[in-house]
């Protein structure tokens, strides 16, 4: 892998992130279409979408961890268990 690709998938990953953060959703919607235009096979370009998205949303719970309800958002978070 040159820099210079490495640097494009960089790019796109940090396009991805920041309309996951203001949106809330968009990571794959954003990033899934460049890495294929850049020539990565889909099955590339998604397991590399759902790293990034894994990274970005463990790196946000973690800085706002002690800021949630825990307590609050039990029955919530069950059910997203049981759902998923």
């Amino acid at each position: 892998m040159e820099i210079l690709e490495i640097v494009k998938i960089g790019l796109v990953m940090i396009l991805g992130s920041m309309i996951q953060s203001s949106s809330g959703f968009g990571f794959g919607l954003v990033a899934v279409p460049l890495f294929l235009f850049m020539g990565f096979p889909l099955p590339e370009a998604v397991i590399m979408v759902v790293v990034g998205s894994a990274v970005q949303k463990i790196a946000a719970v973690s800085h706002l961890w002690k800021h949630a309800d825990w307590k609050g958002q039990g029955h919530y978070m069950a059910v997203g268990i049981l759902t998923v």
